[in-house]
């Protein structure tokens, strides 16, 4: 009962309060109320995956390597799977904001730049998601049911969900995770790629010429070699852009 009210609270508030960020529950609770609720339907390797959700980053603060549900365990692409796999979604871009002067003016800044980059804030995308920084867990700037896409849901697309932002040692943080999807003549939605869906964003990102490329990012977020889970062809890096300006 408990749980279903955290999560509850959850969705309400990512649905009310774009950018919201506050300290989350831990996995260990998590597992305790679901072991107690009779829970089972996670593979060993997911709840792993959910234990070492933390990656240290030089210069910058705790990040967390996954895109997370309103459960706080990592989120499954759209909750279908790969081939035979579970597909967690990582972490694959970090955008940092050396430039505003509050949370509200990098997060207004970072809306345009998207805008005028092609990646719309698109609806009739799946929401709850929420991505961890420094002890936080921030709901997505765009809201509940949204992503930025470069073409609508209807049609293959690049699309994704970016968090914060925090305030780090000089700079105002934010994470995304991006993926690619292909979509049937039937309307069937299926994945695509998670490494070309970094890439593509980040090009048009830097060719609108407000942001620049920073150095890749190791956070430690692959998973190859599982039976049950996988993040498809994603190489365990983010992507870095800095705001010029």
């Amino acid at each position: 009962m408990k749980k279903a009210f955290a999560i509850a609270v959850a969705v309400f508030v990512s649905f009310t309060c774009p950018g919201w960020c506050a300290q989350g529950y831990a996995y260990e609770t998590f597992v305790a109320q679901s072991a107690a609720d009779g829970v089972s339907e996670y593979p060993h390797e997911f709840l792993e995956a959910a234990r070492d959700f933390i990656v240290t980053v030089p210069k910058l603060p705790p990040i967390g390597k996954w895109m997370f549900d309103n459960d706080r365990m990592p989120a499954r692409w759209r909750g279908l799977k790969h081939r035979s796999w579970m597909l967690i979604e990582p972490i694959n871009v970090i955008i940092l904001d050396v430039v505003s002067r509050s949370g509200q003016e990098a997060t207004e800044f970072l809306l345009n730049a998207c805008g005028a980059a092609g990646y719309r804030d698109r609806g009739i995308h799946s929401g709850g998601y929420f991505g961890y920084i420094d002890g936080a867990y921030c709901a997505s700037i765009s809201g509940f049911g949204r992503a930025f896409s470069d073409a609508p849901c209807l049609l293959p697309n690049n699309h994704g969900r970016i968090f914060g932002p925090v305030r780090g040692r000089n700079c105002w943080i934010f994470i995304a995770a991006f993926s690619r999807e292909n979509v049937s003549p039937l309307l069937k939605h299926t994945y695509a790629s998670i490494t070309e869906a970094r890439e593509a964003f980040v090009r048009s990102m830097v060719r609108q010429g407000q942001y620049q490329n920073g150095p890749y990012k190791w956070l430690n977020n692959a998973i190859y070699a599982s039976r049950e889970v996988s993040t498809g062809d994603h190489d365990g890096r983010a992507a870095v852009l800095i705001r010029l300006y």
